[in-house]
């Protein structure tokens, strides 16, 4: 059992599994990858119960990985009482890494841990977005023996020199700046972590952290974020991209989709109309969506800015990274405004399944971030 000095949002430590609070979510529709040592546990099994579990183990077609291998949509070793009959029957330690772990997502650094709960996990969501405080986060012990499990960050000495946990608390606090609007945050983070680029340059890391007070008070950033109906065209090209590389079959996206269609770009409209038309969709929901519920989206984006490692998520520039994150953004506040006008109204519950669709393919959908940065950088790079 190891030790550990661990970084984390407060809400992680109230977290508890609950399957039947999600209908096992995560016990349904994934093949199960086996962490070499869960395996050799399996293999290892009083005969009794190796016979039950090795006729569901396989290989995964692409990696050639152990799985465990589904039949129907469920694991096979989900109860009709919606929990683990492994774990019931062999306690939590017996698991698989992923089993056990989701939706833990721990980055481990030279002198400590990041850990955050997926947004995946609909316990989670609620758990950590519902809240309407801005997230705190404390410093604790973890002991675990599932090492494994972590994801690898960058070694000490480029981590040291990035100043990357400046940039982090630096990122966290503009987008927990309630005193502008959720669009003027990203606009005010990119402007900063351009900023923390050309001081890094400069040799003067040191004042990175300081750059949060200072972007927060610019007057001159106050309307630096596109209005609805300027940005609307790229985010519906990037998302329209997007479902393409990553040929998308879910369901849900269709509804997106034809939602979209049906709200936005009606049949019989002439082009010349449809900004006003955008503008009004804007004015009318955007209050309800995001004031009423803008707690949900901060709480979200600020998750999935530490949980992911921006501004260093993808390659490319800090400002890149923070124009993905935007897109995100962007992506998850159209989908909110055609779904609250197809429906006349929105709701905690639509938010968190838009916000649950879009965490699916961040964190579960193989390269997606780098598919996005590929895109925007395209886009960006197009001649006018």
């Amino acid at each position: 059992m190891s030790i550990y000095r661990c970084i984390q949002p407060e809400y992680v430590r109230h977290f508890q599994c609950d399957g039947k609070a999600c209908d096992a979510r995560c016990c349904r529709g994934w093949n199960v990858q086996l962490d070499s040592n869960a395996l050799a546990r399996f293999q290892e099994a009083p005969e009794r119960l190796r016979q039950e579990i090795l006729p569901h183990l396989g290989k995964n077609e692409v990696t050639g990985l152990p799985e465990i291998v589904r039949e129907t949509d469920a694991c096979p070793f989900l109860g009709p009482d919606l929990l683990c009959s492994l774990q019931k029957r062999c306690g939590e330690g017996f698991l698989a890494d992923v089993c056990a772990e989701y939706p833990r997502c721990t980055t481990q650094f030279p002198d400590l841990l990041e850990r955050t709960l997926c947004m995946t996990c609909p316990v989670a969501a609620r758990l950590a977005l519902l809240r309407k405080e801005p997230m705190q986060f404390e410093e604790c012990e973890l002991q675990t023996e599932r090492e494994t499990y972590f994801q690898q960050a960058d070694d000490g000495k480029s981590i040291q020199s990035l100043h990357f946990f400046d940039l982090q608390r630096a990122g966290i606090r503009i987008l927990q700046d309630r005193s502008h609007s959720l669009p003027n945050r990203f606009a005010r983070l990119e402007h900063c972590l351009a900023e923390a680029e050309r001081l890094l340059a400069d040799g003067k890391g040191d004042q990175i952290s300081r750059l949060a007070d200072g972007i927060s008070h610019k007057k001159d950033l106050q309307e630096e974020s596109p209005s609805f109906p300027n940005r609307l065209p790229k985010v519906l090209q990037v998302f329209s991209g997007m479902i393409e590389k990553s040929v998308d079959d879910d369901p849900l996206t269709k509804e997106f989709l034809t939602c979209i269609s049906r709200i936005l770009l009606p049949d019989g409209l002439d082009q010349k109309e449809l900004v006003p038309r955008w503008e009004q969709l804007y004015d009318t929901f955007a209050q309800e969506v995001l004031g009423t519920y803008g707690h949900i989206l901060e709480n979200y984006f600020v998750n999935e800015y530490f949980s992911a490692l921006y501004p260093c998520a993808a390659v490319g520039s800090f400002s890149h990274n923070a124009r993905i994150l935007a897109m995100l953004y962007y992506i998850s506040e159209l989908l909110l405004l055609c779904q609250s006008a197809e429906k006349g109204s929105t709701s905690e519950e639509d938010i968190l399944s838009i916000l649950r669709w879009l965490a699916v393919r961040t964190n579960h959908f193989v390269g997606y971030i780098a598919m996005l940065s590929e895109l925007l950088n395209t886009m960006e790079n197009a001649p006018m």
